[in-house]
């Protein structure tokens, strides 16, 4: 390991709404406000997930960090916005050959 490059790095989440749970993969590795040791030799991707919300997905690259002191990453989700209630359609009115522009094929 090269002098001066630190064999963890903490890294303190938080998340706005806080309660939003923190994945490596497919492996959730905590739920936020948490803090956590990092790998500093490589970058980590993270996503982020809270129901309700969108997830977001962060990459997290620590190797050429110089202040070994604690790390801060806040993520703000973003509420799923739910589709509009469809319209009812209004019935249509029945026809009885007289519209304009209506014509009965025999």
């Amino acid at each position: 390991m090269p002098i001066g490059v630190a064999s963890h790095v903490m890294v303190e989440f938080t998340s706005t709404p806080s309660g939003a749970a923190i994945f490596d993969g497919e492996a959730q590795i905590g739920t936020m406000p948490t803090k956590l040791l990092l790998p500093p030799e490589k970058a980590s991707v993270l996503r982020f997930k809270l129901a309700g919300h969108q997830d977001q997905e962060k990459t997290l690259d620590y190797s050429r960090l110089a202040d070994t002191s604690e790390q801060r990453v806040n993520v703000r989700l973003a509420p799923v916005r739910a589709a509009p209630p469809s319209r009812p359609t209004k019935p249509s009115k029945p026809s009885g050959g007289n519209a304009p522009g209506i014509g009965v094929l025999e």
